[in-house]
């Protein structure tokens, strides 16, 4: 079965040639055709919303630090590398941060982005902090094209509150899907696809997009299953095949 370019979401970008959630992986994958792309934040001690996927800096930044407890200045001085998985091909690029991507988001305005508010970020702050500094950001004008995601049943519930006019939530238990998206209000649902009993087909009240799928084969079949789309880090040899 073809793939459509609408039935993938490039996972952090194009993650597997760039480092995740880098700017340079995120117009990568709009360059190769990519209708959807997720990317991950978490928060600065002061605020700041950085683009990166873990609290702690070790595997992308191979510090011992937490994003959550150092400033922006602070963290000026570490790039956003994954020397363990890239090397050094990518070891001046730079830790950055939503405002600089938010151009993008509204230039783009035929792609659809997914916003995933870590939990860490969540359960470090509170989402007080976490929505009023995003709502700072914003200016009240969340772009059509912004959909929040995240792990966080009450976050997702919030954004609908706060202002977005689609959210997500990323679950864990499959077995409890339509409980957990009819409490979150989400108007999708992401999971892992290995969470799912093999060969069930893949169905719930709202639709569901899976992840983290690498070949054209298994994410053929996931479709053919009823996922509504498939996350990738690997967006360009996907839509090769598409």
């Amino acid at each position: 079965m073809k793939i459509a370019p609408e039935q993938l979401v490039a996972h952090r970008g194009h993650q597997d040639q760039f480092p995740e959630n880098s700017i340079l992986a995120i117009l990568d994958a709009i360059a190769a055709g990519a209708k959807n792309i997720e990317f991950d934040i978490q928060y600065t001690k002061d605020g700041h919303i950085a683009l990166y996927h873990d609290e702690t800096m070790q595997r992308i930044s191979d510090v011992e630090h937490k994003i959550t407890e150092l400033t922006k200045d602070e963290l000026k001085q570490y790039s956003a590398k994954e020397p363990k998985r890239l090397a050094r091909r990518f070891v001046h690029n730079p830790i950055e941060y939503l405002d600089q991507l938010l151009p993008i988001i509204k230039k783009h305005d035929d792609i659809t982005f997914f916003i995933e508010m870590k939990e860490e970020s969540i359960n470090h702050f509170g989402d007080d902090f976490c929505f009023s500094n995003l709502k700072l950001l914003l200016v009240d004008e969340i772009p059509e094209n912004l959909i929040l995601i995240s792990f966080d049943l009450n976050a997702v519930r919030r954004a609908k509150e706060e202002g977005f006019t689609k959210t997500a939530l990323v679950f864990r238990d499959w077995q409890k899907r339509d409980e957990l998206l009819k409490e979150s209000s989400a108007d999708y649902g992401f999971i892992n696809y290995t969470r799912i009993p093999p060969r069930q087909p893949i169905t719930a009240s709202k639709p569901i997009m899976v992840y983290e799928v690498r070949y054209p084969l298994i994410a053929n079949q996931l479709l053919e299953r009823g996922a509504a789309a498939v996350e990738t880090f690997c967006i360009r040899a996907l839509l090769s095949n598409s």
